[in-house]
């Protein structure tokens, strides 16, 4: 993908997160920052996706689904081990893909519907 795929607006947008971020620090939730940094941490992963940066973005989103692995996943989060196999289902890796949908299945095995496994890795794997 094109560079200018990701709008002006895009890096902004992160340095108004960074601000609130800061802001966070200060409050009485502060014990919630290293969630808000995993948040950080996938955006930047796909910003780097969206400028081509594909193997900068997978190490990213990798870091942020490791990182998700030590805190766990809040309520309504995303897995990011899932938005990890997306990615590299998206980059047409899908061996690796599904290594990563199966970690994601065992920490949340009521999304299979959501995940790459059910639109598609399962028959990707063999070509």
């Amino acid at each position: 993908m094109a560079a200018s795929i990701v709008p002006r607006e895009v890096t902004d947008d992160l340095k108004s997160y960074d601000a609130a971020v800061v802001d966070l620090q200060k409050s009485p939730y502060a014990d919630m920052l290293p969630r808000f940094q995993l948040y950080r941490t996938e955006m930047v992963a796909w910003q780097q996706f969206a400028e081509g940066k594909n193997d900068v973005a997978v190490a990213t989103m990798r870091k942020a689904a490791d990182e998700q692995d030590k805190l766990g996943q809040a309520e309504v989060d995303l897995p990011a081990r899932e938005m990890l196999g997306d990615m590299l289902m998206e980059l047409k890796r899908p061996r690796e893909a599904f290594v990563e949908y199966k970690v994601a299945l065992t920490l949340s095995p009521n999304r299979l519907k959501r995940t790459g496994w059910s639109r598609g890795v399962q028959p990707r794997l063999w070509e």
